[in-house]
């Protein structure tokens, strides 16, 4: 399996970083890819970063008290992503249908390091 490749060009999220630290992903994922050490910080970062890296550095930045983005796919009614930040605590939310979502949890430590806190 190919390991995943970070993106080394974004300074506050460096590639060398530990695992748990949220990685800018600089490929697409393959068959083969080697999905062991992917995280959802990783997956927010990632997501964020490609579609206007002004709103990564939004998402980053803790002097400002609320962060909050949501994608909606045109053609498909479901595939929305909803990631809320208020001070350390991010909310990713995807919904599943009419009732149900898939919700991560998790807080921003003083290192970036993240933690679960629930995956309902």
């Amino acid at each position: 399996m190919e390991p995943l490749a970070y993106h080394t060009s974004y300074l506050g999220l460096p590639a060398c970083a530990p695992l748990g630290h949220p990685h800018v992903i600089s490929q697409e994922f393959q068959e083969g890819s080697d999905i062991t050490n992917l995280r959802a910080a990783d997956g927010v970062v990632t997501l964020l970063y490609k579609w206007n890296p002004d709103a990564l550095y939004a998402f980053l930045e803790l002097s400002y008290d609320y962060f909050e983005f949501v994608r909606r796919e045109k053609d498909e009614a479901y595939q929305h992503l909803i990631v809320v930040r208020r001070g350390r605590k991010v909310t990713v939310r995807k919904p599943q249908g009419l009732s149900r979502a898939l919700t991560c949890l998790y807080m921003i430590e003083n290192n970036w390091q993240s933690s679960v806190a629930s995956v309902a």
